[in-house]
């Protein structure tokens, strides 16, 4: 090939790589697609990390507080956001965060669920009562539904029954904020009230030179409902109801601890599971005699030896093994001191064997054949008959009849 013609080819192929770039870019348009992801265990586990964020972004120090008894050593002009679930709530711990009111803070607090108590509230003369005919179709726990996390920005309807109706001053239109709550507030020094159809759902009022404003659901500054209707500006408004306002801190609720919750919850069943164990325990324990001497340790004979084992044989259903080798033993003793016998046939043994020790014809088929032993009754007239053989090889006499009965096997 020469230089031409690849110079031509490869014009060739360009032109090619160039009529198929041309093609993709006139066949596909590129163009941004919004894709949804679900939220990470950070926004999971931390409800209010949208609100963090949103502070900082507006130029608000946003801290957590680990205790409430650091409270009191906050500074003024600051804002203590505390959310329910306080379980296990000190009158150290309350008494420090009313001194941080009295020092011009603003505490922002939700009020617990109805059934549960509420030590904070009742220190800061704050009552609660059920709301009449209220339906929790959705708790404050702050997961909502798969709807709330695929449209964080989407807003509900005027017309829904969680939305709260707020007139706040120099606003030139009412605010829609979310509250879930089913508790009704009440104080008799409030100074603002914010009410829904049942009665107060928000209440604000003087202690010392700080505010407090209790709310029975702060869910509006949570996650996934921060950026619906118009709860970020309400959560700003309530934030900027301090004057001055330098900082902002949350209280981080943690989960109660195990042995403190079964302890409140589940005393009961606690008592009645440790009975349980001691009971399965007892039951299952050795139960033991009275205490016997050790045995001496002098050396036992052979035959309490032969003895064990062959009881031991005995109780493992092992009786044919018994047999054959009790046959074995009296058909090798006859054979020992009649050579001949194992030269005869089979027939002629068992002849020989019946006319020389009056063994029973099938005894003797059994001394030659060693067939197995089941009956009981068997085992022990085969095992007579060996020990029959074995006294007339020994020369001695035979026992009777009856006392033969009476040995063992």
């Amino acid at each position: 090939m020469n230089l031409r013609g690849a110079w031509g080819q490869l014009l060739l192929l360009l032109i090619v790589i160039a009529g198929g770039v041309a093609l993709f870019l006139m066949m596909y348009e590129k163009k941004a697609v919004d894709e949804w992801n679900p939220p990470s265990a950070r926004v999971l586990r931390e409800p209010y990390l949208a609100a963090e964020r949103w502070l900082r972004a507006m130029e608000m120090p946003s801290r957590h507080l680990g205790s409430f008894e650091q409270a009191a050593d906050l500074p003024p002009h600051s804002a203590l956001i505390v959310p329910a679930g306080r379980v296990g709530m000190t009158a150290q711990a309350r008494a420090a965060v009313l001194q941080f009111v009295r020092q011009g803070g603003h505490l922002l607090v939700e009020s617990e669920r109805w059934e549960k108590p509420d030590p904070l509230l009742e220190d800061l003369g704050i009552s609660r009562s059920e709301a009449p005919d209220f339906d929790y179709h959705d708790d404050r726990t702050g997961f909502g539904s798969l709807r709330a996390f695929r449209n964080p920005t989407e807003s509900a309807s005027a017309d829904d029954p969680a939305l709260l109706s707020v007139r706040w001053e120099d606003q030139p239109a009412p605010l829609l904020v979310t509250t879930l709550g089913g508790e009704l507030l009440s104080s008799e020094d409030a100074i603002r009230t914010i009410n829904g159809d049942e009665g107060t759902r928000i209440l604000q009022k003087q202690l010392g030179e700080g505010l407090i404003t209790a709310i029975n659901d702060i869910s509006f500054a949570q996650n996934w409902r921060i950026g619906r209707n118009d709860n970020a500006q309400f959560f700003w408004l309530l934030l900027n109801a301090t004057p001055d306002l330098a900082h902002v801190y949350w209280y981080r609720v943690r989960p109660p601890q195990l042995w403190p919750w079964l302890k409140q919850h589940a005393t009961p069943v606690l008592i009645s599971l440790a009975l349980l164990i001691v009971l399965f325990i007892w039951h299952g324990l050795p139960r033991f005699g009275p205490s016997q001497e050790d045995p001496s340790g002098e050396r036992r004979r052979l035959s309490d030896h032969l003895g064990a084992s062959g009881r031991f044989l005995w109780s493992a259903g092992q009786r044919s093994n018994l047999a054959r080798a009790a046959a074995a033993c009296a058909y090798d003793a006859a054979a020992r001191r009649y050579p001949h016998l194992r030269s005869m046939a089979a027939d002629d043994q068992i002849a020989f064997l019946c006319r020389r020790f009056q063994l029973p014809p099938s005894h003797a088929q059994q001394l030659v054949h060693g067939s197995d032993v089941r009956e009981p009754t068997e085992f022990l007239r085969l095992t007579r008959s060996c020990r029959h053989l074995h006294r007339e090889l020994s020369g001695t006499q035979a026992d009777s009849v009856d006392d033969d009965r009476k040995d063992p096997p």
